[in-house]
């Protein structure tokens, strides 16, 4: 029977050396990525709610952009009350008691929510320069626009829709 020559067992030997290096380096490069950026979980939606749309929770581990595209929506948000309009938006921490619903006959709105190692800072710096209401116009209203485009296509790249959010404000 043919037996392998000494220099192709050793050629083997290292291949499969290489193969489990190779692993270890992608193990090591998928912990490096989530050290230093975290989990970082994203969603976004259009909604078109009717009159008796109302959510109230008291918490879920996310941050929230809603964009009011029609309509009017009321929300119950750390002690006040805000009437949000159409082309205004609201940035919210859903890990603290929430309460909106329509306001007339109907509610569009497009909705992202959020989480991730970077989303508390962010949240706090947009809350303390704009508060938690703000009007949707000029590259804002642009930059949100392109994300949700990105969002809502079929590979959304993560690299533009990280800028997109980091730049928007």
């Amino acid at each position: 029977s043919y037996q392998p020559h000494y220099s192709s067992r050793i050629i083997n030997s290292l291949n499969i050396i290489l193969d489990f290096f190779d692993y270890i380096y992608f193990f090591f490069i998928i912990f490096c990525i989530f050290a230093v950026f975290g989990s970082v979980s994203i969603f976004s939606s259009r909604y078109i709610c009717n009159n008796l749309y109302s959510v109230k929770r008291d918490y879920l581990d996310f941050y929230s952009v809603i964009w009011v595209l029609d309509g009017q929506m009321i929300l119950h948000y750390e002690g006040k009350e805000y009437t949000v309009k159409k082309g205004e938006a609201v940035l919210m921490d859903f890990r603290k008691p929430h309460e909106y619903r329509t306001d007339g006959s109907h509610l569009d709105k497009w909705e992202m929510v959020f989480n991730g190692n970077a989303s508390g800072a962010f949240y706090e710096q947009i809350t303390s320069q704009w508060g938690h209401k703000f009007k949707m116009s000029g590259s804002l209203k642009e930059t949100i626009n392109s994300l949700r485009e990105e969002l809502e296509s079929p590979f959304p790249k993560d690299h533009l829709i990280s800028m997109m959010i980091h730049t928007m404000f």
